[in-house]
C-alpha cells in the first residue's frame, strides 16, 4: 500500500513538473529508502525502550533481593542474674529486722520483633528498633531465721531496644557480620509469689529500668542471629514491695512487715528472627 501511495505521489509531483520516467523511478526508490529508514529508526527506539524497562525491572529485583531493610519476627532467650533481698520487721515499731538474700541465675524465653532500616547503597549503617516479651520461672533460696525458705515468682518481661547497626563484614549482602550499640527499657512484672515454708504467698512485684546494650549480629540472607549483653548491673534494676501483717492476741498486738528488693545484675541474650 505504501509503495503504491508513494508511486502515485511521485507520479503526480513529477508529472506536474515534466520529469521523465527514469527520474520518476529514481524518486520512487529514494522515497522507499527514506520510508524504510524511518521504520528502522522506529523499531530501534522500541527495542531500546524495551531494553531499558527490562534493565530497570532487573535493578529493582536486585535491590529488593539485596536490601537488608524490613520487618522481622522471631524467638529470644535471656539469661539473667537476679539478687533478692528480703527484710522482715518483727515488732510494733518495725525496728527489729531480719534480712536474708540470695542470687540466682535464670533462663527466660519468648518472642522478639521489630523493624530495621539501612542507609545508602552500601547498606553498612542502619537503625534497628525491636521489642521483646518473655517469661519463665524464678526461684531464690533464702536463709532466714536459721532455716532455708525457697521464694518463687513467675516473671513477665516486656522491653524495647533502639540500636545502631554497623556491618563491618559482608559478602554480596547475603552474609553479614556487624556490631549493635544502643539503649533499651524493660518493664518486669513478677506474679504468683510463693514460699515453700508454710505455703506462703507474696504480693506481685514491679520493676523497670533503662540500660545500655551492645552485641553482635549475623545475617544469612533473611535469617538473622543476634547475641547481646544488656548492662542491667550498671544502673541497677530494683523494686520495693511491702506487706504488713497484724495479729491480735490476749497480751498485745503483734506486727510483722515484709519488704522485698530485687536487683537484676546483667543479661546475656540470644535471638533468631526472620526478616520479611
Amino acid at each position: 500500500m505504501k509503495k503504491w501511495f508513494l508511486t502515485g505521489l511521485a507520479i503526480g509531483v513529477l508529472g506536474l513538473s515534466g520529469v521523465n520516467a527514469d527520474d520518476l523511478d529514481n524518486e520512487i526508490q529514494r522515497l522507499e529508502k527514506e520510508n524504510k529508514l524511518l521504520e528502522l529508526k522506529q523499531k530501534q527506539k522500541e527495542l531500546q525502550s524495551n531494553q531499558e524497562n527490562i534493565q530497570s525491572n532487573d535493578k529493582q529485583k536486585t535491590k529488593s533481593k539485596d536490601s537488608k531493610n524490613g520487618f522481622f519476627v522471631g524467638v529470644e532467650g535471656n539469661v539473667s542474674g537476679e539478687k533478692m533481698t528480703m527484710f522482715v520487721y518483727e515488732n510494733k515499731d518495725f525496728t527489729n529486722v531480719t534480712a536474708g538474700e540470695a542470687t540466682s541465675t535464670f533462663f527466660e524465653g519468648g518472642l522478639v520483633g521489630g523493624y530495621q532500616h539501612y542507609f545508602g547503597q552500601t547498606q553498612r549503617h542502619g537503625i534497628k528498633v525491636s521489642a521483646h516479651l518473655y517469661s519463665g520461672y524464678d526461684a531464690w533460696k533464702l536463709n532466714m531465721f536459721d532455716r532455708t525458705n525457697i521464694i518463687s515468682y513467675i516473671p513477665i518481661k516486656l522491653g524495647l531496644d533502639v540500636k545502631y547497626l554497623w556491618d563491618f563484614w559482608q559478602i554480596d549482602k547475603q552474609q553479614t557480620l556487624g556490631l549493635n550499640v544502643g539503649l533499651g527499657y524493660q518493664f518486669d512484672y513478677y506474679t504468683g509469689g510463693k514460699g515453700k515454708e508454710g505455703n506462703q504467698t507474696f504480693d506481685s512485684i514491679f520493676t523497670s529500668d533503662f540500660y545500655p546494650v551492645v552485641g553482635l549480629h549475623y545475617y544469612l540472607s533473611r535469617h538473622q542471629f543476634e547475641l547481646l549483653y544488656r548492662f542491667g548491673g550498671i544502673f541497677g534494676m530494683s523494686s520495693d514491695k511491702k506487706r504488713i501483717y497484724q495479729k491480735i492476741d490476749e497480751n498485745d498486738n503483734y506486727y510483722n512487715r515484709l519488704e522485698v528488693k530485687l536487683l537484676t545484675q546483667s543479661y546475656l541474650t540470644f535471638n533468631y528472627a526472620y526478616r520479611f
